[in-house]
């Protein structure tokens, strides 16, 4: 077990000693990180270290920038900086003004035809 495994959470696959810096290294599990894999990584959110606690992928229905290490909030999994003119905790709307499926990143604008 990964020393610091709190509660009986344990999210790590293996760990080692390492002799050159003295202390145990773990081999955490996917969405995970830290020397103890106790925090969340980019892209998930939650909190590992209450009891039965652990970290869920961002639900942002693909309309984030994947490589935008804040895409999430860590916490409560808040989607930060939608695209695609999407807005909403899970960029799962279109923006005011726009239309179509968020999901689908077809937030079209509206176009408004005024006719006299």
């Amino acid at each position: 077990m990964c020393p610091g495994g709190q509660n009986g959470n344990q999210f790590a696959e293996t760990c080692y000693y390492d002799d050159r810096i003295e202390t145990v290294i773990c081999q955490c599990e996917l969405g995970y990180l830290g020397p103890r894999c106790d925090k969340c990584d980019s892209g998930y959110f939650g909190n590992p270290t209450e009891p039965g606690g652990s970290c869920i992928e961002c639900n942002c229905n693909g309309n984030v920038d994947p490589n935008n290490p804040n895409r999430c909030d860590t916490k409560n999994g808040t989607c930060i900086d939608c695209l695609y003119n999407t807005y909403g905790d899970h960029c799962e709307r279109c923006k005011p003004g726009y239309y179509g499926n968020a999901a689908e990143h077809n937030c079209r604008r509206i176009i408004y035809i005024y006719f006299i």
